[in-house]
């Protein structure tokens, strides 16, 4: 696979954008992936879809425009041929927008003359970092009619970057739960919402909260010691070792190494339990621990009743399955290995559950479906 750029420039790029998610300062990698990839435009949101509140936005351009054209946007985005093209893809995935639409037979509408040509959106590429029922990020860059189009290449070169800003995104989106305290150890006591654990590198426990004691002592799946944390099955509690070793020992300098174990439970009868284990940065006043340790927060999915799920819109066997991949987390990417499918037929599967389920997107996708409850 070619790109745009050296492999060393990748490099730096990519810890450009882990040091982002740590900084919550964007402006250096965004402003890097328009020039390596000649863009005019690069626009990055992360929202919270359950309370429609937008967590933040940056927009860069290497052109003057209009404040005025920003808020006609902003408040017609949904009507935005691009974004349309969007919501059919999945976290962690990219599309070539100029691929399913035509620009040329939208040229002369309304939406077109009024926010696209000012805007200078002619080409466009994007990808998801992050769909699920309460928060949603997306990134897109543009190029205007004067320029040619994207290329294989820039393609590449983004497809390349996506997996990275989407973990990035979810590691600022963790962080952001406990910046407004003064200490490490007073926001995790402080949480009640997941069961939260800090582990050195040999996976002793250094600190955890209330919620950890209440939760973990009633699954069969994992439990929880004075000291550490047990997992039943022996090939992920060695999965678990590898990642809590590799996380604390990187946490001094890197980031970018945010892992996760899904926990399934395969007699249906209980919650899946999402595991994920993340670096903490060290070179600031805000850790207080000597140690190096990372962070482990354990959620409880909730358990849906599938029966009702697929006889209420008439579910495929393979779209089910496709469903139950979905709300576990799980990427289509790794998803043509595991079903042995290709891509395109999963998006085909997507698209027939997105219209049964009279959706437009994963986020209200998995809304809806959460309220089928057992």
């Amino acid at each position: 696979m070619t790109i745009n750029i050296s492999t060393i420039e990748f490099s730096e790029l990519v810890e450009d954008i882990y040091s982002a998610a740590l900084t919550t300062d964007w402006s250096s990698a965004l402003n890097r992936i328009m020039e390596v990839t000649h863009s005019n435009k690069a626009f990055f949101f992360l929202e919270n879809v359950t309370d429609n509140e937008l967590v933040f936005m940056e927009f860069y351009t290497t052109f003057d425009y209009s404040s005025q054209v920003l808020l006609d946007y902003k408040s017609r985005t949904l009507e935005d041929p691009f974004y349309q093209v969007t919501k059919i893809v999945p976290e962690g995935g990219f599309v070539y927008c100029n691929e399913h639409i035509d620009i040329n037979e939208i040229s002369n509408t309304e939406y077109y003359k009024n926010i696209f040509v000012p805007l200078k959106s002619h080409f466009a590429l994007a990808g998801v970092m992050c769909r699920d029922s309460k928060y949603e990020s997306a990134l897109a860059i543009t190029r205007g009619s004067e320029q040619l189009a994207y290329n294989k290449e820039d393609c590449n070169f983004f497809g390349l970057l996506v997996p990275h800003l989407s973990k990035a995104i979810h590691i600022q989106k963790e962080l952001s739960i406990h910046r407004n305290y003064g200490k490490l150890t007073k926001s995790i006591m402080d949480q009640d919402s997941k069961a939260i654990l800090v582990c050195d590198s040999n996976g002793n426990i250094l600190l955890k909260n209330k919620t950890a004691d209440d939760q973990l002592t009633t699954t069969h799946s994992l439990k929880l010691t004075n000291k550490k944390l047990i997992l039943k099955e022996e090939i992920l509690q060695l999965q678990l070792n590898y990642y809590i070793n590799e996380c604390a020992n990187l946490s001094y300098n890197n980031i970018s190494m945010q892992e996760s174990i899904i926990i399934e439970d395969k007699l249906g009868i209980g919650p899946n339990i999402l595991i994920v284990i993340s670096p903490i940065v060290r070179n600031n006043d805000f850790v207080d621990i000597s140690l190096p340790c990372c962070l482990i927060t354990i959620t409880f999915q909730k358990l849906l009743n599938w029966k009702n799920i697929c006889e209420s819109y008439n579910l495929t066997p393979k779209e089910l399955e496709l469903l139950q991949a979905l709300y576990s987390k799980k990427k289509l990417v790794a998803l043509t290995c595991e079903l042995n499918v290709s891509y395109n037929t999963l998006k085909n599967h997507l698209q027939s559950i997105f219209r049964k389920l009279e959706v437009n997107s994963q986020a209200e996708l998995l809304i809806k479906i959460s309220i089928y409850n057992n």
